[in-house]
């Protein structure tokens, strides 16, 4: 009986030492995987979607005042849709002023919009809507944007990171 206890115990210590084990790996892994530094960050996700064309360059850098001499509005430019990403979201949304309403959002972006959803209600009254908009039309960097009820910007995610 005591043999049986012995190499129960001894069986309970073995498989106890391959779930930490695998564990320890698992987590150095995972671990490994998001301590990847800006850069690396930034070259993954262009490797996931296309430049502007020409033309959708030439329209944003024209709708949002930027001059020509601006690196994204520089002939023959390497931009990608999330180049622009902060400059929309400064244009619509600034800091020391009214943000955009959905006309003036359109009058900007109506072109890139592919969805819009239906208006939603919360449980407390709180309604809004929102609608996605993508610079390249591969859907893989969207902008989307909240509207409340009243068609001002509630919020907006534009951003690389998932």
């Amino acid at each position: 009986m005591k043999r049986i206890i012995k190499y129960l115990i001894l069986g309970i210590l073995i498989v106890f030492f391959l779930y930490s084990a695998s564990a320890m790996v698992i987590g150095f892994y995972s671990g490994h995987l998001f301590a990847k530094s800006a850069a690396e960050r930034q070259e993954d996700w262009q490797e996931r979607t296309a430049p502007l064309d020409e033309e959708t360059i030439v329209d944003l850098c024209d709708k949002f005042g930027l001059l020509s001499t601006n690196p994204l509005c520089v002939p023959d430019a390497v931009v990608f849709g999330p180049d622009f990403f902060q400059i929309i979201k400064d244009s619509l949304t600034p800091e020391d002023g009214e943000g955009a309403t959905y006309d003036e959002v359109e009058s900007y972006l109506a072109e890139y919009r592919y969805f819009c959803e239906e208006p939603v209600i919360t449980g407390d009254g709180d309604e809004y809507f929102s609608c996605e908009y993508d610079l390249v039309g591969d859907r893989v960097y969207p902008i989307i944007i909240f509207y409340n009820k009243d068609n001002s910007i509630r919020r907006i995610i534009a951003d690389v990171y998932e």
